[in-house]
């Protein structure tokens, strides 16, 4: 979707979408358990995934989605802290080969990780309001199968879930009265105060001074995909994402492991400048005055899962709620602010995830369809 574009369109309800329509374009990518966990990571690298289905059975009296577990960043993380015998795990003798730099298979490790869920699934001709309801319950994926052939279509993520609401919301009927409505007026995230009553994200942040194996230890305890990093006053320093641990696989960089949380942050950043071609790099946080359109073209320009909330510097809280609060806001805005050479923040008082957004766009169908 053009943000841009002034052409009228037709509104629509997410009722009347099929699955199919976000899932068909996309071709699944599967490994087999036998797979080690060093070649599904490579995977993961070579097409650009987050996560990826494991098959731990092809047994036609077992059901489709019950032959799949999913393999993701989380889990990488914890074979490292696994490795550096930081966690364990109830198997001594994937513990013993991890730990002696032995080849460990990917469907033997997630098969004993913990609180591994099988997918939630929906079938190709359900339609995305179910999608919204599901993935807005803190499920992170679906498989989208087709039923009469007994197969997995695709995955569907909570944030290629919003990628697609977002590309589209013009077209979406649902949403148009809540996109301008700010973070505040939604009650929308977890904030450290007692003024908000919506509280599903927990606010889990590291000191910047902190050495990074703890952070990734943090995130594997806490089981959350990023973690704020602030300094000691608890201002936004930056943002350390599990999908990070791509930079210490290597013995080579295990050094890094002891250096600070600051440290890190600034590999990544140049890690990133370097992939993109430019010295500016993506913003992870959001204030309570911000729309919830600027909220969603955030998350999905920082491809994460949750955005920090910052307090407002004061000089601006004014002129920002007076313009969320405008009827005449619209989606046709410059977001120029999603990348910027400097990192300017504020007090971390709260966070937003994808199923906060979920959830409220949940809430605000089912209300659209009382109504």
């Amino acid at each position: 979707m053009s943000l841009s574009n002034s052409q009228p369109v037709v509104p629509i309800d997410w009722n009347t979408i099929k699955l199919q329509t976000l899932v068909q374009t996309n071709k699944l990518i599967t490994v087999e358990s036998s797979l080690s966990i060093e070649e599904a990571f490579n995977t993961l690298i070579k097409y650009n995934l987050t996560s990826l289905p494991v098959r731990l059975s092809h047994s036609p009296q077992t059901p489709i989605a019950d032959q799949y577990l999913a393999f993701n960043y989380n889990d990488l993380n914890s074979y490292l802290l696994l490795a550096l015998n930081k966690v364990s795990v109830a198997d001594p003798t994937i513990t013993a080969d991890c730990q002696n730099g032995k080849p460990v298979k990917v469907g033997d490790f997630i098969t004993v990780a913990e609180n591994k869920l099988k997918f939630s699934t929906l079938d190709l001709n359900d339609s995305l309001d179910m999608a919204i309801d599901i993935l807005g319950k803190g499920i992170h994926r679906l498989a989208i199968l087709d039923t009469p052939n007994n197969t997995i279509l695709g995955i569907l993520s909570q944030r290629r879930l919003i990628k697609y609401i977002w590309d589209n919301a013009r077209l979406f009927k649902n949403i148009q009265p809540i996109l301008n409505k700010s973070l505040r007026e939604l009650q929308i995230g977890n904030y450290n105060t007692q003024n908000f009553k919506i509280q599903q994200s927990r606010v889990i942040s590291i000191n910047g001074d902190e050495p990074l194996i703890k952070a990734l230890f943090k995130m594997h305890h806490e089981k959350i995909s990023s973690i704020a990093v602030v300094d000691n006053q608890f201002n936004l320093l930056g943002n350390i994402s599990v999908t990070d641990v791509k930079h210490v696989t290597r013995t080579s960089q295990y050094p890094l492991l002891h250096k600070n949380c600051r440290h890190f942050i600034s590999i990544i950043l140049n890690s990133r400048g370097l992939e993109n071609g430019k010295d500016s790099f993506p913003i992870f946080h959001v204030y309570p005055s911000s729309s919830l359109a600027r909220t969603l073209a955030k998350l999905v320009a920082t491809k994460s899962h949750r955005l920090w909330i910052v307090q407002q510097p004061s000089a601006s809280i004014d002129s920002a709620t007076s313009s969320t609060s405008s009827s005449t806001t619209t989606l046709d805005q410059d977001f120029t602010g999603l990348y910027e050479k400097e990192y300017r923040t504020g007090k971390l008082i709260g966070v937003v995830s994808l199923t906060d957004i979920l959830f409220v766009l949940a809430k605000q169908n089912t209300n659209s369809a009382t109504n």
